[in-house]
């Protein structure tokens, strides 16, 4: 049975920070969408990407404009398939997303007669960096972290389909990669099979001028491409625990990166290692790297949008045109931002339950969504540019969709983690076709040595809810 409910006129502090950051998404979701149904389809290359935090928004929610409009942005392009179609298909499962989907991913392992051949069965690899339906690559025939987008979409056409060529052309993909990964996560090779190639076409294939160096720098493409996310996606499905081992020594390379107030991949990426495998055994490494005093509000939060010095931009989820953060003090002073993420505080509060870390998390993101709407467009003519409503809310070009909102607050909000390209809900705070009021709010905790569990503030009430209890 849940808690009896606490009665109190003021909703605790977590619970106004929530409210503002969905106050915020309503009113951008509905500035946006009346906007942007008057613009005719632009065809760049990621259009639509833009609201992909929109549909982890109607899990909470259950607005039933944000699928109508999600439903009109529906088109077939490249670069859309797993930040938009597949989070569309996951909330609203429709024949026609579904179509979308599955007509891109069977050319994936050459099951369109007559058309270029993009996987070479017998040595179980793409043919090259450049694939397509018309023409191929010639001078590119090596593999990069970015193929693991490919096998993203498979698994997705999977899931639509259980069509066992999509999951069987996947295993046998990974099992390589994830052999690769753990030889020497130490030195992770940017790229397969291009001795030969062009030196200059490599370096820009696997994404040299985004990623700094070190071990920091080798472990960036494949967090960008969402190898991660692949691999924990493959162990889910399959069981088999090379993915996991794999996932776990990518995600071990970016616990120096929790510390960084712009880098949101790391802490949500830990966060589902931990939800999926069950193991904790990187909390004591997290816990170290978070030690140090709950960081405060050292003054009024500003966006700031100066360009960096030097390129590329080292450390995990960067881009040279990314929107930072900072404050302006009682004396005018410009302070950068110090505190870890939002999702890497929301990660410390999932492994110590410490609710000012939450809240400390929901205030950040509330901060700069704010800001992001003053000044910012929504990012529908470059979903993949850094400066943008979407690049906060659900992540850049370098993010693999982890923003401040996809990978800290519907994590909070209950419980999500991502699974083939969507934050899946772990706990539904308030049942029914209304979804969360308002003026309510939900902070989940989820974990392998926690009980799934949420506080629930509805009504001037305060209660916990856990699965079964809703």
């Amino acid at each position: 049975m849940p808690d009896t409910p606490a009665v109190s006129a003021q909703p605790p502090q977590w619970a106004q920070h929530f409210i503002a950051v969905r106050e915020e998404m309503d009113a951008w979701i509905a500035a946006s969408a009346r906007i942007q149904r008057q613009v005719p389809f632009l065809g760049v290359h990621d259009e639509g990407s833009f609201i992909a935090s929109w549909l982890c928004h109607c899990r909470l929610t259950k607005d039933p404009a944000i699928l109508d409009f999600a439903r009109y942005m529906r088109h077939h392009q490249t670069e859309i398939f797993n930040l938009f179609l597949l989070r569309l298909w996951h909330v609203d499962p429709d024949d026609r997303t579904a179509e979308l989907i599955l007509d891109a991913a069977e050319h994936i392992g050459n099951w369109v007669p007559g058309l270029p051949e993009w996987y070479d069965w017998d040595s179980d690899r793409f043919v090259g960096w450049h694939i397509g339906t018309v023409r191929m690559g010639e001078g590119d025939e090596f593999e990069v972290p970015d193929h693991f987008r490919l096998i993203q979409l498979a698994l997705g056409a999977y899931l639509i389909s259980r069509d066992e060529r999509y999951l069987d052309l996947s295993v046998r993909w990974a099992n390589r990669w994830a052999g690769t990964i753990l030889s020497d996560v130490e030195r992770l090779p940017g790229a397969l099979f291009a001795e030969g190639s062009d030196n200059g076409v490599v370096a820009y294939a696997r994404g040299d001028h985004h990623s700094g160096p070190g071990k920091t720098g080798s472990v960036e493409p494949y967090i960008a491409a969402g190898a991660v996310d692949v691999l924990l996606d493959l162990y889910v499905i399959t069981g088999e625990p090379l993915y996991a081992n794999a996932a776990r020594a990518l995600c071990s390379a970016c616990l120096a990166e929790l510390g960084d107030p712009d880098s949101n991949p790391p802490g949500a990426l830990i966060q589902r290692y931990r939800v999926v495998t069950g193991d904790a055994t990187l909390d004591a490494q997290v816990a170290t790297t978070l030690e140090y005093i709950l960081p405060e509000r050292p003054g009024t939060p500003v966006m700031l949008l100066d360009a960096p010095t030097t390129t590329p931009v080292a450390g995990i989820g960067k881009r040279a045109d990314m929107v930072r953060w900072g404050y302006r003090d009682g004396e005018g002073n410009l302070l950068p931002e110090t505190s870890p993420s939002p999702s890497a505080l929301a990660l410390a509060f999932q492994i110590n339950g410490k609710v000012d870390l939450a809240t400390r998390a929901l205030e950040m993101v509330a901060d700069r969504l704010r800001l992001a709407r003053t000044s910012l467009q929504d990012g529908r003519t470059h979903g993949c540019g850094g400066r943008s409503i979407s690049a906060v809310a659900s992540g850049h070009g370098r993010d693999s969709g982890y923003g401040n909102v996809t990978g800290c607050f519907y994590t909070l909000a209950h419980g999500a983690t991502r699974y083939v390209g969507h934050e899946r809900p772990a706990l539904v705070p308030v049942e029914g076709p209304e979804g969360l009021p308002k003026e309510g709010a939900s902070l989940t905790r989820n974990g392998p040595a926690t009980p799934l569990n949420a506080r629930v503030w509805t009504a001037g009430e305060l209660r916990t809810v856990a699965p079964g209890t809703v």
